[in-house]
């Protein structure tokens, strides 16, 4: 059977992800974007536009016109402003990726036999699970 001619985004990605230099940009900027489409979807379900937004941040709409459309890189300190706005709270965790030189630090460094360590498996970067890996 002949391959389709349009591949999935999935597909794309999945493909472009072997070119080292797209997969470091990809994975600068997908926390960036994850935020972005939650502040868009959180002030949706609020039924608040962008002005009424900026009213309540004490910032202007061009300004999360930007912010939504990345335009404008959001310092953590808008981003609080936003979610409080919004009234909504922050979570910002950082993971280790799951990689050989992971394991190996951590099982050659690990002076707790049995001790879980979280960490988190992740397909793509729109869902993470955080799991236990308990060291043998």
């Amino acid at each position: 059977m002949p391959e389709p001619i349009f591949k999935s985004h999935e597909q794309v990605i999945s493909d472009a992800m072997n070119d080292p230099a797209f997969k470091k940009a990809y994975l600068l900027l997908a926390p960036l974007h994850q935020v972005i489409r939650e502040i868009v979807n959180l002030r949706h379900f609020r039924g608040l536009t962008q002005a009424e937004l900026a009213k309540k941040t004490g910032t202007h709409q061009s300004r999360i016109s930007k912010i939504e459309t990345g335009e404008h890189d959001v310092q953590i300190s808008t981003l609080s402003a936003i979610a409080y706005a919004l009234d909504a709270d922050i979570e910002i965790h950082m993971v280790p990726r799951l990689t050989e030189e992971f394991f190996n630090t951590v099982l050659e460094e690990s002076a707790l036999p049995e001790t879980p360590i979280p960490i988190a498996i992740a397909q793509d970067t729109s869902r993470m699970e955080e799991v236990a890996f308990t060291v043998c």
